[in-house]
């Protein structure tokens, strides 16, 4: 068995003669002086052991070693658990340091089978052509040397194969100087043949690279649900922001056929695609915290009471996330919407706007009333509205606003019932929230 140890840093070995001394604790004799690279011959002595131990471990410090096992046992070979013996007799150790070789290896150490050592090394990796000084011979440029240098860290393993196809497909030059190398090395091909191995190495590294650079990535998605509530909250937040930039919204569709009237201005064609898609994009999973933060954040507004209950009817999202709605105060379901909204527990503002047309409706005591006392009843009054009662049963509020849906229409006595009706509905609504016994008494009394 031939061992072949190289040196990289002469100055950690103040004199090889360490390499009995260790073991002797005598000073080392001068004879002669070992020049380049000394083969030692271990195959004479007892220092090997069924042909898997080798005497290495008492030099001090070396860097790189490749050396040849024989054996089943050669490719389990542990550095760590060799022992280290004396060497034989005959080696000469008296040479000092500056006469042993410091000589470069490659970061990797080689195992083969056979009778005698070699530093055997991959021809295909970088360091094999730089050490050849194959991209000065051959004009490699810039671009191909760090595709060629990440090739060789791909293999071992510092990077991974999407980090070296991103290094050519984000740079078109890099691209480019792959096929250029490529048609470079078929040219010196014919030019001298026997740069026919290296060039055919260099072609097959080249469309390596390419083969990774041409894979399609794998299609992974971001694990959004495993990110912590409040980065999930904070993205949907900016989401909200960036897709709805008005503070109040209305339904995109009118799906209630009545016959209130449209005071406001209609905006149908304003609902843009992404505020349509927006919802549907983040899945079942997001919709109630999507919905949480989209009903916190905006006003939601109503044509009509008919509106309001159609959507407190058929949107239970609608009903525990909403927080402000503006609503026109008309049409014959007022009572009805307005009883709805004790449900929505999460309400925190309510603006009522109302108009000639809230007085249409009158709540059934008026009208049995003013069957029998018309002259009392000739002139509708704010309090015989069709649902007062029932807005007066919502508690809770922080926020309480009565509005004019015409304000350039309207005249003292319009404006008098109003300022009256908002001291009256913030006396109210503002009120804690009671028990539903405490409200059957209200309602009763």
């Amino acid at each position: 068995m031939f061992l072949l140890i190289t040196f990289i840093n002469p100055r950690d070995l103040m004199c090889h003669s360490l390499l009995p001394a260790i073991h002797s604790g005598r000073q080392p004799s001068s004879s002669r002086h070992l020049s380049g690279k000394e083969r030692f011959d271990f195959t004479t002595g007892a220092c090997c052991k069924n042909h898997n131990e080798a005497v290495i471990n008492h030099i001090p410090s070396f860097h790189k070693c490749c050396f040849t096992a024989r054996g089943a046992e050669a490719s389990s070979l542990d550095v760590n658990s060799w022992t280290p013996l004396n060497p034989p007799s005959f080696v000469d150790t008296s040479a000092p340091s500056q006469f042993i070789s410091a000589v470069s290896t490659p970061s990797h150490i080689l195992l083969t089978q056979g009778s005698r050592a070699s530093a055997i090394m991959s021809s295909k990796s970088w360091y094999s052509l730089k050490s050849k000084a194959v991209h000065t011979r051959y004009g490699l440029t810039k671009n191909i040397q760090v595709l060629l240098q990440g090739l060789e860290s791909f293999h071992a393993g510092i990077i991974d194969a999407r980090e070296l196809g991103s290094m050519v497909r984000l740079s078109p030059k890099r691209r480019e100087s792959v096929a250029a190398t490529i048609a470079k090395c078929a040219r010196m091909i014919n030019k001298d043949p026997q740069e026919s191995k290296t060039c055919v190495d260099i072609i097959e590294m080249c469309t390596e690279i390419l083969e990774i650079a041409d894979r399609p990535p794998p299609i992974d998605s971001f694990p959004f649900m495993r990110l912590p509530a409040e980065i999930r909250e904070h993205i949907v937040d900016l989401m909200v922001d960036t897709v709805y930039k008005g503070k109040a919204i209305k339904p995109g569709t009118r799906k209630v056929s009545c016959n209130c009237p449209k005071i406001e201005r209609e905006y149908d064609g304003f609902q843009s695609p992404q505020m349509k898609a927006l919802p549907s994009i983040l899945g079942p999973a997001l919709n109630q915290e999507f919905f949480r933060i989209f009903f916190r954040k905006k006003t939601v507004r109503f044509r009509c009471c008919c509106e309001l209950l159609h959507h407190l009817d058929n949107n239970p999202l609608l009903v525990h996330n909403v927080r402000d709605i503006k609503v026109h105060w008309c049409g014959p379901t007022s009572a009805t919407a307005f009883k709805k909204l004790v449900e929505c527990d999460r309400l925190e503002s309510l603006t009522i706007s109302i108009s000639k047309s809230t007085l249409a409706y009158l709540s059934p005591r008026t009208d049995l009333m003013k069957t029998f006392f018309p002259l009392t009843y000739r002139h509708v009054r704010i309090t015989d509205i069709l649902g007062l009662d029932e807005l007066l049963a919502v508690r809770g509020l922080k926020e309480v606003a009565v509005i004019h849906a015409q304000s350039k229409s309207t005249n003292l006595t319009v404006e008098t019932d109003r300022a009256n009706l908002s001291e009256l509905l913030t006396h109210q609504l503002k009120k804690d929230k009671f028990s539903e016994a405490d409200n059957d008494d209200y309602l009763t009394s």
